[in-house]
């Protein structure tokens, strides 16, 4: 599902005009988004958890360069769903 989709079916569901879903859904990311740029967790109940990483340096080694490179550590996004969500999918498709 893209996030126009997503906007049609929160559209159709809840009978509102589209640019309000558009504004709504938008302003859901954005707030994600602002948070975890300030390193706040994101916790949606029964959905999930958005937070950040760090991802340790480390080195390798190129076998076409024939050099070894070390990759400085670096925050990456990360999001793990609820075990309520993981149960309903495992329901639904086992």
């Amino acid at each position: 599902m893209t996030q126009s989709e997503l906007i049609v079916a929160v559209y159709q569901r809840l009978n509102l005009s589209k640019s309000v879903v558009d504004e709504v859904i938008d302003a859901c990311f954005r707030e994600i988004e602002g948070n975890l740029l300030k390193g706040n967790k994101v916790m949606l109940t029964g959905f999930g958890r958005f937070d950040t990483r760090v991802r340790e340096a480390r080195r390798f080694y190129s076998p076409l360069a024939r050099k070894r490179f070390e990759l400085p550590s670096i925050v990456i996004p990360v999001f793990r769903f609820s075990p309520v969500l993981t149960n309903k999918v495992k329901r639904r498709f086992n």
